[in-house]
């Protein structure tokens, strides 16, 4: 990896770290989204994370797509996708939903 590569990594920890001290959900939310793009390091985690704001925003729905995601994706590490499991299931919904699909 280039020093350019690792500094990205860094600084993506620095602000996925920062984003969970944030009070203000709709700040919280922006960072995490940025973090949630497609090829950084911590997508997956701020994907995780971006579906806990649902959860507590009471979108329930839109927190099952997500988890959905996550289940899903080939980068989600066995860990992730057995929290984003077992929320599923809290959530009422089918650990084997694909993104669009609704609860039961």
């Amino acid at each position: 990896a280039s020093d350019n590569d690792l500094d990205a990594v860094y600084r993506d920890m620095a602000l996925f770290k920062g984003a969970l001290l944030l009070e203000d959900p709709e700040r919280k939310t922006e960072v995490l989204a940025t973090l949630a793009t497609p090829g950084r390091p911590y997508r997956i985690l701020a994907e995780e994370q971006l579906a806990l704001l649902e959860v507590q925003a009471g979108n329930s729905e839109a927190a099952l797509e997500r988890l959905a995601g996550i289940l899903l994706d080939a980068e989600g590490s066995a860990a992730v996708q057995m929290r984003a499991t077992q929320l599923i299931t809290v959530l009422g919904g089918n650990s084997v939903l694909s993104p669009g699909a609704s609860a039961q």
